[in-house]
């Protein structure tokens, strides 16, 4: 049995604790054939570790795949293992990365290795005021919009690219740079219906610079999730739920939040009830526009109703929001308080590794009377600017 810190006995334990709470995944200490010993595992990825050695697993490239990738991560200049099925290889820690999404910049912002990003996709997309500093000095570049731009990618050299995969088209596109001689790596976060467990990717993000920062990501993460399950346990002495309903129409169409999603477990566990909990959809779920108008005019609460940021512009694409409860009582609230000129948003950046901010900010809207100390951080209320 292998020595463990303090943290690391303090993990076990809260892990322990959450496995038989039916909310976490975790199994840390559990050998495998291989020598390796399982460290952390979620619904979509999973850590072994073996002396300074990583094996890590993103268990489904994309979403209703049964086809996993593995990489073996192994300190820079010294020898490794060689797995059967692993066929990538990657040294530690890593210095140059390249990355896809605006959640990487929020795992690797919590990590204090945004210096360390070289190039990304979508630079518009961005939020933090920091790293738009360093794409103006022309720290980091553009490596695509839509699609990845394989000469600047090979030209950055950059020690590993971050990317995620929607469909086969994007696999094979991520097969392409491959033969180009670029690393990449799936993240796949976006699959996780659980919002503590969408953070725990900041574990396997940490295990690309070594021990010390997968410390640092598991001293972070139990903070966050301490937050979160005492927020959530006070959420349940809330005398009523209030209705929750959530989005707006986009093309012929109103996309709501299955009830298996992380969405929907925000909801729950911050004491509201969610419109559509019985529609048993992880991801998005799209419903006739009619349905949403006949089933959300009695919602208490309307959140994230697009990019709409005040009432007034609710309104003006349909006066027949007039007659929602919600908007009756002025109970409309939207994401976008962290946004910027371009629409950038801190809640898809951020957000992801402070789920306890974002739970805190829901409890607040839908039980004031139980959070009367809290400022919103990532929502804000929309006002009628207008008045009858």
């Amino acid at each position: 049995m292998r020595s463990v810190s303090l943290l690391t006995f303090i993990s076990a334990l809260l892990l322990y604790i959450g496995v038989s709470c039916g909310e976490s995944k975790r199994e840390a200490g559990k050998e495998t054939p291989n020598g390796f010993e399982l460290y952390y595992e979620s619904d979509q990825f999973s850590i072994h570790e073996k002396g300074k050695q990583f094996f890590l697993q993103v268990k489904h490239a994309i979403k209703g795949s049964e086809v996993s990738e593995s990489y073996l991560l192994y300190p820079r200049g010294e020898e490794h293992d060689t797995l059967d099925g692993v066929v990538h290889f990657i040294p530690y820690p890593i210095s140059s990365i390249a990355i896809s999404s605006t959640t990487h910049l929020g795992y690797l912002d919590a990590l204090g290795m945004n210096d360390q990003i070289t190039g990304a996709t979508g630079l518009d997309l961005f939020y933090s005021e920091d790293f738009l500093e360093r794409v103006k000095n022309n720290e980091v570049r553009s490596i695509g919009a839509g699609s990845f731009n394989e000469e600047i990618l090979i030209e950055l050299s950059a020690d590993l690219l971050f990317a995620y995969a929607l469909n086969n088209v994007s696999i094979s596109a991520l097969k392409e740079l491959r033969k180009s001689g670029i690393k990449v790596v799936l993240i796949n976060e976006y699959l996780e219906s659980d919002p503590l467990e969408k953070a725990a990717w900041l574990r396997f993000f940490a295990c690309f610079f070594g021990r010390d920062k997968l410390d640092r990501a598991d001293a972070f993460l139990i903070s966050i999730e301490e937050q979160y399950h005492s927020i959530k346990h006070l959420m349940r002495s809330a005398q009523d739920r209030p209705r929750i309903m959530m989005g707006f129409p986009w093309k012929g169409s109103w996309h709501v939040s299955g009830g298996d999603s992380y969405q929907a477990i925000y909801y729950r566990d911050a004491g509201g009830d969610y419109l559509w909990k019985d529609h048993h959809e992880a991801g998005s779920l799209p419903l006739d526009i009619e349905v949403v108008l006949r089933d959300g005019s009695n919602a208490d609460i309307w959140l994230n109703p697009g990019s709409n940021r005040s009432i007034d512009q609710i309104l003006s694409h349909d006066q027949s929001f007039q007659s929602f409860e919600a908007i009756r009582k002025g109970k409309v609230y939207s994401n976008y308080k962290r946004s910027n000129a371009k629409g950038a948003n801190d809640y898809w950046e951020r957000g992801v590794v402070r789920p306890d901010l974002i739970l805190k900010d829901l409890a607040f809207i839908f039980h004031p009377e139980l959070m009367n100390d809290h400022e919103l951080f990532f929502f804000e209320k929309l006002e009628r600017i207008n008045e009858e």
